[in-house]
């Protein structure tokens, strides 16, 4: 603004003419003294403040002009008659409190000898607010294009490039001046660019076009783009095209990954052994796999595509089933897991387990379920039932006493049960221990078949311990114990025997078996004694007796009765009195038999080959009378042209057969021997116990064809 100091206007009188002038202006006009009274205003002030010209004539400016004080209106004045005249910016309160923005311009002037100031106002409120706001839009515009998390840009008719933002030169790899000098055309794929062109011009046209493309970076790489396009238009005409790119790798690669995920998914559920379906809201199948299709009664999955699910179940339950799956669309909690029944197309009843969950299909909500054909296993657990039932009563009704333990308590017992502890009710035993019933002295025992039951180890069948009852009476028990199931829990059974008056009685006839058995030792003892008796006689007769033939048959006899002796003194000494050990037996009566026969002076030696063989007495005294005549007959004809030999006495027991031999080196038998036409006394009672003993006698040539071997074969 020129400076106008000094200049001073001075107004004469300008009558009427100048006031219809001032009141025809649009702008306000208004003159105040150095007081800042005002005195005089024209129509446009009146219609700017909303006071009659009448009310301002009586007011002051400092009433109007807001934070003007009258010291401040004076220095204003005085400023601006120093200056001439003055333009600037104020504001003044209306009349109903609004605040007017105003711009000025004032100059001072003379009148009657006084100084004014006559100033000319425009309101300027409504301009102010639209700059604002056009200020405030150009604000927004810019945050939101440069701070856009797309890329952002807007280009002309031509499509180049005249504003972009830096997520642009991020995607692109260009730099804002380089963008600035292209055309789009560079940025896009050669595959591609003729329909973003086309896509172009329709948005010049004033369509907007939204559409999918590969773009390529600075670097040359390729990336999947969705752009919008649409018109820039100011004041009503199309000056060029403003466009959002965003790259959509991810999407496309996480679109990609949900296909395959899908599709991995579509490939489980058809191949799962467990029935599996997808319903819509209004429950008809969308996806059910082969076996979903088997529970239904349906030879291919396909056919029941479309079809409700409704149709399979009880029409009780249909309206509970469809409002499940729309509770469940809509994200209301449910019990995933529930039981219901199914009709197959066959009209056969399974009952099925159901795990339910939403799902997202085919661009949609739905229903996954996962079924559980459990029908056998219901029908398992009505006869497990019932099974139980029968063994209860069975339990109930058995004579014997019956008990189950877990953990070694009693959690059952029947009526004969309460009555073997002698208790006064079940209530009584329940929750008790085995243990504390048990006898000290079988404690330990009944401890580890409690282990090994626990455990599915193997334990006798039978097992014999005592117990001490209620009442404080001992009885002694025998128990048949299984491991079991009882209510869902790990138990053992145990029928119980009370064997009290067995036990008893079996010690009765102990007492009385160990009586005869000492009995019986005692009479093998005297029978053993008197053979001896009779034995020494034989001996001392012999002895008395010159050599010869007689004194020959009394000490082969005396043999014989010491080899039947020796039997009933093996029995004595032996912890059975029904069988000897026979190999013990033959060494004793062959060294018996060498003692007897020193007298001839030749060096006849025995050895054995005896396997540990028992026999009983029926056997054991004709086996040693045989054993007898063959050793004592070696003796006395193997071995009568040599001066040495040996006798081999075997035993062996093998496939059922025992075998007993007797085999020397002498001279062997005579060519015209024939044991069946043998008459002398020592072969006729060979012959005869062998008879007895239902066994077989062979002859044949010793070893190396050398003497002769004896051998009775006895089958068991």
């Amino acid at each position: 603004m020129e400076d106008q100091s000094c200049t001073t206007y001075k107004l004469g009188a300008v009558g009427n003419q100048l006031q219809q002038i001032l009141d025809c202006l649009h702008e306000g006009y208004i003159l105040v003294d150095e007081d800042a009274n005002i005195h005089d205003v024209n129509a446009a002030y009146c219609n700017m403040v909303g006071y009659s010209k009448k009310e301002l004539l009586s007011m002051k400016l400092t009433e109007l002009r807001r934070g003007m004080s009258s010291k401040y209106q004076k220095e204003f004045i005085e400023d601006t008659i120093k200056k001439g005249s003055k333009e600037f910016e104020t504001k003044h309160r209306t009349k109903d409190g609004r605040m007017i923005e105003l711009n000025a311009s004032a100059a001072a002037i003379e009148k009657d000898g006084k100084t004014y100031l006559a100033g000319f106002v425009r309101d300027i409120t409504q301009h102010n607010e639209d700059q604002r706001k056009l200020e405030e839009s150009r604000r927004r515009f810019k945050s939101l294009f440069e701070h856009n998390p797309h890329s952002v840009y807007y280009m002309d008719l031509e499509g180049n490039y005249l504003g972009v933002n830096s997520k642009l030169q991020e995607l692109s790899g260009y730099s804002k001046s380089e963008l600035l000098e292209l055309n789009f055309a560079p940025l896009i794929t050669e595959k591609d660019l003729e329909r973003a062109q086309k896509h172009f011009r329709e948005a010049v046209q004033g369509s907007i076009q939204e559409y999918e493309i590969v773009g390529v970076t600075k670097q040359g790489e390729e990336k999947p783009i969705r752009v919008t396009n649409f018109p820039m238009i100011v004041g009503g005409d199309i000056l060029g095209v403003f466009g959002i790119a965003e790259d959509i790798t991810e999407r496309k690669e996480a679109k990609q990954k949900l296909l395959e995920s899908e599709l991995k998914w579509q490939e489980l559920v058809k191949n799962s052994p467990q029935p599996v379906q997808v319903v819509n809201k209004e429950a008809d199948i969308l996806l059910i796999n082969r076996a979903g299709a088997e529970l239904y009664g349906s030879e291919s999955p396909e056919e029941l595509i479309g079809e409700s699910i409704l149709t399979f179940n009880l029409p009780a339950v249909q309206n509970k089933i469809k409002e499940r799956v729309a509770r469940m669309l809509e994200g209301e909690p449910v019990e995933q897991y529930h039981e219901h029944v199914i009709i197959t197309k066959q009209g056969e009843e399974r009952i099925v387990e159901v795990y339910s969950t939403s799902v997202d299909y085919q661009g949609g909500k739905a229903v996954q379920s996962v079924y559980h054909d459990i029908t056998d296993r219901k029908l398992a657990e009505e006869k497990l039932k019932e099974s139980e039932e029968r063994w209860q009563r069975l339990v109930e009704e058995n004579p014997k006493p019956v008990q189950v333990t877990i953990d070694g308590k009693i959690v059952f017992i029947n009526e004969a049960g309460v009555t073997l502890y002698e208790a006064e009710s079940r209530d009584a035993l329940i929750g008790m221990s085995v243990l504390n019933f048990t006898h000290p002295q079988d404690l330990e025992k009944v401890k580890q078949r409690k282990y090994k039951l626990e455990k599915g180890l193997p334990v006798d069948q039978i097992h014999e311990n005592r117990l001490t009852t209620l009442m404080g009476n001992e009885k002694y028990i025998e128990v048949h114990s299984i491991p079991i199931t009882y209510k869902e829990k790990q138990a053992i059974q145990t029928v119980i025997y009370d064997v009290t008056e067995r036990q008893k009685k079996e010690s009765t006839i102990q007492a009385s078996l160990e009586e005869k058995e000492v009995l019986l030792q005692e009479i093998h003892h005297r029978v053993k004694n008197n053979m001896a008796v009779v034995s020494g006689l034989l001996q001392m007769q012999a002895m008395s007796m010159e050599e010869g033939p007689a004194q020959q048959i009394l000490e082969t006899s005396q043999l014989r009765i010491h080899s039947m002796a020796m039997v009933h003194e093996k029995l004595y000494a032996s912890e059975s009195l029904s069988e000897i050990n026979f190999a013990e037996y033959a060494k004793e009566l062959s060294q018996v038999i060498i003692q007897s026969n020193r007298k001839n002076h030749k060096d006849i030696a025995i050895s054995y080959k005896l396997d540990d063989v028992k026999i009983n007495i029926n056997q054991a005294i004709p086996c040693g009378l045989i054993l007898n005549e063959w050793i004592v007959n070696c003796f006395k004809h193997a071995f009568e042209e040599q001066n040495a030999g040996t006798i081999l006495v075997g035993l062996t027991h093998e496939e059922g057969e025992m075998q007993l031999f007797v085999e020397d080196n002498g001279c062997g038998l005579p060519e015209d021997f024939n044991i069946n036409n043998q008459q002398t006394l020592g072969m006729t009672l060979i012959d005869t116990l062998t008879k007895q003993l239902e066994g077989k006698l062979t002859v044949t040539e010793g070893n190396r064809n050398l003497g002769t071997c004896f051998k009775l074969s006895i089958a068991d």
